[in-house]
This record gives structure tokens, sequence and C-alpha cells, in this order.
């Protein structure tokens, strides 16, 4: 598999650490720990290198090709390539198209509808020629499909829509007193100009977990720098509610967030925008607003603040989505079907 993120090896699990991050010996990566039954090995390649002049450029254009290389050379003790995101999947396919071969199957999973969505037809001339010769094309967001569909038809007649999920066991309600103050995080792609906007002049306590910086911030806003996963946890936990000001973009954004936040039953306000609207039911498992519309947002806010029963029922509702639908189990279930299918080329 390869990630475009950087991966740590470990003897044992950190609860310190996203699981995405980590590799444990003699434990599957990520999501295929939940197939149990399976004698499956996964080798899983990030983005990091000891040259550090290769890891700026490469992080610069968004494309890595080290780790395509790398797949390359060790390209017959795979049976698939699974590439989370076209930036890690690009170089593997340009080979692969070039050079012809046929294993092992290249599959994509796609989180950023290929070129940010973008109709820029030069570049949809481009991709539709070299992504030629991947297999299956996997997305997390249904405007990715749609993108296709208008497009990239012969990929999406190659393509299906997996929810993304995540570990309800892990992301799990704790019962920690509640103290007076909403919740916001992230590091990409936030609107975090409306989402002050909203807040300024509230008597609410806000509190942002993030690498951004603010000069001259209203007195009730805080902003606390990144954490690792544990402690976020915490600060989930004794929120009262979530807020996730996304960007608008038509691609997947903001989704881990949001679904780990479910899962600890939490309601959460997120922006309308494409990644997120195929996860929460307004008003029914979380509340949504247009985005840059701060002046919703902050009515939205206020609402939930003075409701205390509302937050209740809209929080067991989120967790028990998470359990039901959008977890770890059934994206691993999702992904491992298609894997199997891959090799008989049958499918539904």
């Amino acid at each position: 598999m390869l990630v475009n993120w950087k991966i740590v090896k470990l003897p044992h699990h950190s609860n310190n650490i996203p699981d995405p991050n980590q590799i444990i010996p003699n434990e599957k990566y990520w999501f295929f720990k939940n197939i149990k039954k399976e004698n499956i090995s996964i080798d899983v390649i990030g983005i990091s290198t000891s040259l550090k002049i290769i890891n700026y450029i490469e992080n610069k254009i968004k494309i890595y090709a080290i780790q395509a290389i790398q797949a390359f050379f060790k390209r017959n003790q795979y049976d698939y390539i699974l590439s989370h995101s076209a930036n890690s999947g690009f170089i593997f396919a340009i080979i692969k198209r070039i050079l012809g071969f046929k294993k092992p199957k290249h599959i994509i999973i796609d989180i950023g509808s290929l070129n940010g969505g973008r109709i820029n037809s030069i570049q949809i001339k481009i991709l539709g020629y070299i992504l030629k010769s991947v297999d299956w094309f996997c997305y997390h967001a249904k405007i990715t499909g749609k993108f296709y569909k208008e497009f990239f038809p012969h990929f999406y007649s190659k393509s299906s829509f997996i929810p993304f999920g995540v570990n309800y066991k892990d992301f799990h309600i704790e019962h920690l007193t509640e103290e007076k103050y909403i919740l916001s995080f992230g590091y990409k792609k936030r609107d975090w100009n409306t989402l002050i906007k909203a807040v300024h002049g509230l008597k609410i306590r806000l509190l942002i977990v993030s690498n951004c910086s603010y000069i001259n911030l209203p007195k009730n806003i805080i902003i606390i720098p990144p954490k690792n996963i544990n402690q976020l946890k915490k600060y989930i936990a004794k929120s009262q509610f979530i807020i996730l000001p996304l960007t608008d973009h038509p691609y997947s954004i903001g989704q881990m967030s949001l679904l780990q936040s479910m899962s600890m039953g939490k309601v959460v306000i997120a922006s309308n925008v494409p990644g997120i609207r195929d996860y929460i039911e307004d008003n029914k498992t979380g509340l949504l607003y247009p985005p840059h519309r701060y002046d919703i947002l902050r009515k939205k806010i206020l609402y939930l603040k003075s409701n205390k029963n509302f937050r209740k029922k809209i929080g067991i509702a989120a967790r028990k989505i998470i359990i039901n639908k959008f977890n770890e189990q059934n994206m691993a279930r999702n992904v491992y079907n298609i894997l199997k299918n891959l090799e008989t080329q049958h499918f539904q």
C-alpha cells in the first residue's frame, strides 16, 4: 500500500499516534486488521525518504515518486498495489502504462478527485491517458464519481464509492465531565475566518486545536498547538460540541475528523461541502451550514449551546450511524471485496 503520509515502525501500538501512521510487527495495517479470517500481508510504503531535498520537492509538487519506484522494484512480491490518493498512484500508473505489465493490479483510493476536480481539458486528457493502466478506482465522496462520469466515463465504469470509516471501539464515548467550551480542530482546508466571525462577541469559549495563527483574536477564542491523538480525544470528550469549518472543494476532506467526533457521541456542525454531505443527515446525525455563511453558523452554535437535550439526541444518533455504517470494518470489507473481485474480473 502506498500512502501519502509518513509511517513510523513501532514495537507495539501507541495510543498517541493515529493508526494509519504506525506499523506494528505481526499485526495487519490500519483497517486491514478487521479482515480476521484471511491470511493477507500488507507492505506499507510512506512518503518520507532519507534525502531531505527529495522530501521537500515531493511535498511541494504533491507527487510521490520514490515510493512508486520502490514498489516497482518489489512488484513481483505483490498481488496488488493500493495507492491512497492519485498523488501516490500517479507515478506507478505511468510506469505501468509505459512498460505494459499487467500484474500487480493497481487500485487508487482517490481522495482528491484526481486533479482536485478541476475542469481543465489538458489535464483531463493527460490523466485519461496515463491512468488507463489503473485497474480500479475507489472514492470516499460521491462527487468524485460524478466527476468521473462526466469527464472520465472509462474510469467511472471501473470505480466505486466506498464510505470512509473509523474505529468506533477506539473512538468511543468517554464519560468525562463536560466543560463549558466548544471545540474545532484540524490542520488543512479549514475555514477559520468564518468560524472566528461566527463566535466573535458570543459568551462562548471556543478552543481551536490547530497550527493556525491569528493576531488579535477575540478573548473567547483560544488556539492550542497540535496535540497527539490521545490528548485530542480528551478535548473532544470534554467539549459541548464540535465545529468543522471546511473550505469548499469537490473531493474528500474532513471525513476523519467528522467521523471520529461522531463516534465519540458528539454533535458536529459542519460546512455543507461535498466531502461531508455523504456522511451527515442534517438535524438528525449532525448539523450543516452553507460554506462561508458565518451568520447561519452563529445561529446554529447558539441553538446547540442552549439545547442540551437536542445535543444528546443528535450525539446518540451520530454514534449509532458510525457503529452501523461508517466504520473501519465496513471500509475494510468493501476494499477487500474489490481486491477479491479483481482476481476474477467479475464485478457486480
